[in-house]
């Protein structure tokens, strides 16, 4: 009994402190430096960094006089920020790190696994194996950098339930360890698996295929949406949005002018320019007769009708009374009211919707106005905006609008509560930022459905600029430095 109680209270001690680890401190802007909170806000790391990534396997990645180190949960030094110029976070013990336009591994002791030497991208390990590219071309390599999937990919992803997401001659599909393709590489556009199904396009055709490669359910809309966490396929065809489930089956009949997904099993709807909340029955729980609505508590919607000011609803519409619950929501939500009017972009007539975040406001969908070379996701400008270049970013927001800068994206992503709580906020929120993927120069669009990137006016003194970068895989928010060359979203903020 004795040894058992011994073995239980160093069990829990263990539980506890790598609870505490783990998951405590998230990053924080200032909006010039970062640093990192605990889970109530508090500051435990002061902003002093010039970049930084949220801890994972017990270090994060931060950012000091344009070098990467790491830094553990009492912010020493582990990996000294010394020489390399870019870096991940770790996975399965190992974590990518740039020098001298290299990619390579290093271990926690900071020894090079694989170094920096010969590859152009990598990605994390995954089932002991990572993607890696050179001379334009992607593959797989294993823990030693020996190549196991040669290299002869356009774009490769990295693994995730012994499968992988690849590219070749602009078509894409999904290859196992052992570069067997599961599922032909013959498709526009290809999800991810769900329940064994995965989302595929091949011309206008959406279809879901099965692990063996089998097409075995025609989804026949003009768009699909990739599946959510349960089970549902957001669709939109002649002007309307529903959602059908993994038998094709629609669940929520296409009524309504705009649909969100999912969230805490209930949706925001827009039917006759009114906005309300549906289940995931179809039942519409709040009535769309609100010209705003939006989430900002713990089962707490707060709502405004034409003409009438602000006021707050549970899930259910009932009015919440509880004064110290909507005064602690008014106080410390660092929400504006939901901006209720729209913007005409003179230039083409093009209508933008308008979203107040904490006194910054912003075009609700992107930019898709027409400047001469800017590219368009097949013929969907207007759904999920026109891609440009660095250079034609100069321009394209209307008078008395601009590019936002990296400092006003920190700003928003600190009001959301830091890179790692930020991303669904900017993608399920009202802002509702698209994962439009980008175009890598004159290819073809990369990334569709699995990242998220904008422009931002910031450069930097190696000739890139900076864009926000949204991670489906990790749920991020974070901003790098890109070619100018490459093809991104615009998201407009008022001057």
């Amino acid at each position: 009994m004795k040894n058992y109680l011994s073995f239980l209270l160093i069990f829990i001690l263990a539980v506890s402190c790598n609870s505490k680890n783990e998951f405590t401190l998230v990053p924080f802007s200032d909006g010039e430096k970062w640093g990192f909170k605990d889970n109530n806000k508090n500051i435990i790391l002061n902003a002093k960094y010039d970049d930084a990534y949220a801890f994972s396997e017990g270090l994060a990645a931060v950012k000091i006089n344009g070098r990467w180190g790491y830094i553990n949960h009492d912010g020493e030094e582990i990996i000294p920020a010394l020489k390399y110029e870019k870096a991940g976070s770790f996975s399965e013990g190992l974590c990518m790190v740039c020098q001298n336009g290299k990619w390579g591994f290093i271990d926690k002791k900071s020894e090079e696994v694989i170094p920096p030497e010969k590859f152009e991208r990598v990605g994390n390990f995954s089932e002991g194996i990572a993607m890696a590219s050179e001379n334009g071309k992607y593959g797989y390599i294993n823990k030693k950098g020996e190549t196991v999937i040669p290299l002869k990919y356009n774009f490769a992803r990295d693994f995730s339930n012994e499968r992988a997401k690849v590219m070749q001659n602009q078509r894409f599909g999904f290859v196992d360890d052992k570069g067997n393709e599961v599922v032909p590489i013959k498709y526009d556009m290809v999800g991810e698996f769900f329940n064994e199904l995965v989302l595929t396009r091949q011309n206008e055709n959406w279809v879901l295929v099965n692990t063996d490669g089998e097409e075995v359910i025609k989804l026949d809309y003009n768009f699909v949406w990739d599946i959510d966490n349960n089970g549902f396929y957001k669709v939109f065809n002649d002007g309307k949005y529903g959602f059908v489930n993994q038998e094709g089956k629609e669940v929520v009949l296409l009524k309504y002018d705009y649909a969100e997904d999912f969230e805490n099993n209930i949706a925001l709807i827009k039917s006759d320019g009114k906005f309300g909340f549906i289940d995931r029955s179809g039942r519409e729980i709040i009535n769309p007769e609100y010209s705003n609505l939006k989430r900002v508590g713990d089962g707490i919607i707060m709502c405004q009708k034409p003409g009438k000011g602000t006021g707050f609803i549970d899930y259910y519409g009932n009015p919440v009374v509880d004064k110290d619950v909507t005064q602690t929501i008014r106080t410390h939500s660092n929400f504006s009211e939901p901006t209720p009017n729209s913007f005409t972009d003179q230039r083409d007539g093009q209508e933008y919707p308008l979203v107040t975040i904490d006194g910054q406001t912003w075009m609700g969908r992107n930019l898709a106005y027409n400047i001469s070379g800017s590219k368009c996701n097949e013929n969907k400008c207007e759904q999920f905006g026109r891609y440009y270049t660095y250079e034609m970013t100069q321009d394209a927001c209307p008078e008395g609008w601009k590019l936002p800068s990296k400092a006003d994206w920190n700003k928003l992503i600190n009001t959301f509560g830091g890179t790692q709580n930020a991303y669904t906020n900017l993608t399920k929120g009202k802002l509702y930022i698209n994962l439009n993927g980008y175009f890598f120069n004159d290819a073809a669009l990369e990334g569709f459905g699995d990242y998220g990137y904008l422009w931002t006016s910031t450069e930097e003194e190696n000739g890139k600029a900076i864009c926000l970068w949204l991670n489906k895989y990790d749920q991020s928010a974070l901003q790098f430095g890109s070619n100018k060359q490459h093809y991104r979203n615009i998201r407009c903020l008022k001057e």
